[in-house]
């Protein structure tokens, strides 16, 4: 759930936005992406609306640490965030 969960979430709603980073549907695809993400999370509506900002914040971050060209660093982050973001919800959130 900490390590594998974040780790595909990560790759498949966050590095797609580097192939559409320049074009004009970039924003779009940002939402787009989002939506995926929070269908993956659909416990219940208001799940759903949370996990949706949630994949957008994680989106936003990745493309903001992206600008500096290290594919590497942004996967690794954006990848460390959402572990701790989850790991927060296993020890806190009962």
């Amino acid at each position: 759930i900490l390590i594998v969960g974040p780790f595909f979430e990560t790759l498949i709603y966050q590095l797609p936005l580097l192939y559409f980073r320049k074009t004009k549907t970039h924003w779009a695809i940002l939402i787009f992406m989002c939506l995926l993400f929070a269908l993956t999370h659909l416990y219940n509506p208001i799940y759903f609306i949370f996990a949706f900002f949630l994949g957008l914040n994680f989106n936003l971050f990745f493309v903001k640490i992206k600008k500096g060209e290290n594919i590497n660093e942004a996967f690794f982050l954006t990848f460390l965030l959402h572990f701790i973001f989850n790991l927060y919800g296993l020890l806190f959130i009962k």
